[in-house]
């Protein structure tokens, strides 16, 4: 890959990382617009922590204003990090100075393990791995909702990269859980960039609007570059089943579902179930039983 595949990588990784934290961050009134500078007084990077991992990390300083106490801040966290990375075997580690440096690609790959760590280890299949097990349902996802795309073939995913590039198989992933959302003649394979940026531009906007998912991934660098595996995989992540499968109609209780099945991963067992999966189970229940009360009610009515 050349130097501007490369810039190209980069810009996906960047994107992508930055929304999947704001995701978080957002939930305690933060935002990070600068991976490589945000986190170097630490608080963005506790709280980051904090959210994902509903844990806390201890006191801090809430404003320091010299490097030795932005040091003193990112020490818990940088901990918190190579702890889980050692207890996984991963050789990496990271340390305060490559945030008080801003090495970018140090940077990103911290936030990647974060991302593999919360949003995507406890998809699995089986002995799959991760990334294996994420894959599997992607291919099965997919193929089912090309069945309602195309007629002649079946959309067909093999990687994190080149299958996701023309656009389709993102569509297809939405259309196997919201056929409503997706019109399945704007949807249509090609090897022409501009085309394939219109049907990434449709997933996208999609997603955005009607599934509250932002966009994490810019369409013109998919379309012009290899796509970059890590950036897909953020973006296709348990937050894409989650917000599809609650979202679609009469299917409310798969998001608490597929939550329950995470919390009894092997990774998980043993904890007990949070209060929000509970409510939400509940909440499922409520609204399916309404559901289910009102159409009976019309049923009557029709007969009467």
């Amino acid at each position: 890959m050349g130097d501007d595949g490369d810039e190209a990588r980069k810009r996906m990784q960047v994107k992508s990382f930055t929304t999947w934290v704001n995701l978080h961050v957002s939930k305690v009134g933060m935002e990070v617009k600068n991976l490589t500078k945000d986190f170097e007084d630490g608080i963005r990077l506790i709280k980051l922590i904090e959210v994902i991992s509903e844990e806390s990390l201890g006191k801090y300083n809430p404003a320091p204003k010299n490097k030795f106490e932005k040091v003193a801040n990112l020490k818990a966290p940088i901990e918190y990090i190579n702890n889980f990375l050692k207890s996984s075997g991963i050789k990496n580690q990271y340390s305060v100075e490559n945030i008080l440096e801003e090495n970018e690609v140090l940077i990103l790959g911290m936030i990647y393990s974060l991302i593999m760590r919360f949003a995507v280890q406890h998809v699995s299949e089986g002995d799959r791995t991760a990334k294996e097990g994420l894959l599997l349902w992607a291919q099965k996802k997919v193929e089912d909702g090309s069945k309602g795309i195309f007629s002649a073939h079946l959309c067909t995913v093999q990687n994190f990269h080149s299958s996701w590039q023309d656009g389709t198989a993102f569509c297809c992933l939405i259309h196997a859980f919201r056929p409503d959302l997706i019109p399945a003649e704007k949807v249509f394979k090609s090897a022409d960039p501009a085309k394939m940026q219109e049907v990434l531009n449709l997933a996208f906007d999609v997603a955005d609007s009607k599934l509250g998912i932002p966009k994490m991934l810019d369409a013109a660098d998919m379309a012009s570059h290899r796509p970059d595996e890590k950036s897909v995989m953020t973006y296709v992540r348990p937050r894409l089943r989650l917000e599809c499968a609650w979202s679609a109609p009469g299917v409310r209780l798969e998001c608490a579902w597929i939550a329950y099945v995470l919390m009894d991963s092997d990774d998980n067992r043993g904890w007990s179930l949070p209060a929000q999966v509970h409510l939400l189970l509940l909440e499922g229940v409520r609204v399916e039983q309404e559901e289910a009360d009102g159409r009976r009610a019309d049923h009557q009515g029709g007969r009467a």
